[in-house]
């Protein structure tokens, strides 16, 4: 009955999510916070894509949900690893907190691509994890990567960016350009993501 009542997809979206968040459980309590704020930074992506594509006519629209969903799983791994090796020793927090934030920033991404091709993804779900921060790189210039990147710019300016801190979407980013969407479409997509994010305890 629930199926029927939400439709295949919708199910498959919120099994996706009830899954993917069992990736986000970690032992180490020092990195319970961040990883918390990627798990919500990646939920509210994934809401974002789908409304995006759907106001762009992509389709499917819960493609671009599980793209947003695991654009930053690579930033996940690594935090996973950090928490393993300072649980087993092998380096102090010390070292793990000059390290870290070089990887995040400058590895994660090919990390996320290599996880999703590991995991039998499709070639253009790991260009979409690979790129969405800076789409003109990619190869072939997809509409669910520029979904994907202007969710990512969205979602950081209502403060669901993984890192501390609340950033405007840029006027001049690929994204912005390229789709052209209507100030008062995206007010209503804001208003919706934070409708979806309060109903599932995420505020």
């Amino acid at each position: 009955q629930a199926v029927n009542r939400l439709g295949m997809n919708s199910v498959r979206s919120y099994v996706e999510v009830i899954v993917n968040q069992s990736l986000y459980v970690v032992k180490s309590v020092r990195y319970r916070e961040p990883i918390g704020a990627l798990w919500k930074h990646a939920l509210a992506c994934a809401n974002a894509g789908e409304l995006i594509a759907k106001a762009c006519n992509v389709s499917p629209p819960d493609e671009c949900f599980t793209l947003g969903l695991l654009h930053d799983v690579g930033k996940l791994l690594l935090f996973q690893i950090a928490a393993e090796i300072e649980l087993r020793g092998v380096v102090n927090a010390e070292a793990v907190d000059q390290e870290l934030p070089r990887l995040l920033d400058g590895h994660s991404a090919g990390y996320s691509k290599r996880l999703l091709d590991t995991w039998k993804f499709p070639k253009s779900c790991g260009e979409v994890a690979m790129h969405h921060e800076n789409p003109m790189a990619a190869d072939a210039i997809s509409k669910p990567l520029l979904v994907v990147s202007y969710a990512n710019l969205l979602v950081e300016s209502m403060g669901y960016g993984w890192s501390p801190g609340v950033q405007a979407v840029p006027e001049d980013a690929d994204a912005v350009r390229f789709l052209k969407l209507p100030p008062a479409l995206i007010d209503t997509i804001r208003s919706e993501i934070t409708k979806r994010m309060t109903e599932v305890g995420i505020a």
